[in-house]
């Protein structure tokens, strides 16, 4: 009994952590579209509601598990624990699921990568003609969106990209037909070894620098976020 709770406990923190994570990417590329769109449209911007939003958000949630909860099942007695990152994770017991992995790396973390930035420069390009407009007129002009927007795509960039190159490019170490529980080349670092672990220790300590940095970014540099979360606090 103990060891099965011990199992389906990996389960859940192997998929559970990626999940999480995959939402988030999500999510950041969903509002970054979705200001891209009130920006462009603000006329039919303002059809859009909260229902739109939820709907939106929770169609990305589902997403999201899909990919995670297949692997969860097919794969649910094949649970290992990582020595590289110190935690648990499911070791794919197919060499099928290294091609579907590199397939899911492309449509969930670089394809939003990709509508990030285009989503930016155009944002970029509307806000710079915006303030050249305000100056012609005698007005202040406001960069402190323009310069958010810009280090946000930045550090989701920087947060994703090294991930899904790691990803797409080394042969995946998560494939195994042994019954251990911990994967003999995962147990112990060599000289060999060495450059590799820390490296795929460093990409995958990136994916979180966008959690860690969106909400106090946009803390520090909009002025209306900063009221938005007054008033929030003061209710």
């Amino acid at each position: 009994s103990s060891g099965i709770n011990a199992e389906y406990g990996g389960v859940v923190v192997g998929c559970g952590q990626y999940f999480l994570l995959s939402v988030s990417l999500l999510l950041s590329c969903l509002q970054t579209l979705t200001r891209l769109f009130v920006l462009t449209s603000p006329l039919k911007a303002r059809f859009i509601d909260s229902f739109h939003l939820h709907v939106l958000c929770g169609i990305v949630w589902t997403l999201s598990g899909l990919y995670h909860v297949t692997i969860a099942v097919t794969n649910s007695n094949h649970v290992k624990f990582d020595y590289r990152i110190y935690t648990c994770d499911i070791f794919l017991t197919s060499p099928t699921w290294s091609w579907i992995t590199q397939f899911s790396t492309t449509v969930v973390i670089l394809l939003p990568i990709l509508l990030e930035t285009l989503s930016t420069v155009v944002m970029v390009t509307h806000m710079v003609l915006a303030n050249k407009l305000a100056i012609s007129i005698g007005r202040e002009p406001r960069w402190q969106g323009t310069i958010t927007t810009i280090l946000s795509t930045l550090i989701f960039t920087l947060s994703f990209l090294p991930y899904a190159v790691y990803q797409l490019t080394n042969t995946p170490d998560h494939v195994d037909r042994s019954d251990d529980h911990v994967i003999p080349s995962l147990n112990h670092v060599t000289q060999q070894s060495r450059g590799s672990h820390v490296v795929y220790k460093t990409v995958v300590s990136l994916v979180f620098l966008n959690n860690l940095t969106n909400f106090l970014l946009h803390s520090l540099a909009v002025r209306s976020f900063r009221g938005f979360l007054y008033s929030k606090l003061m209710i």
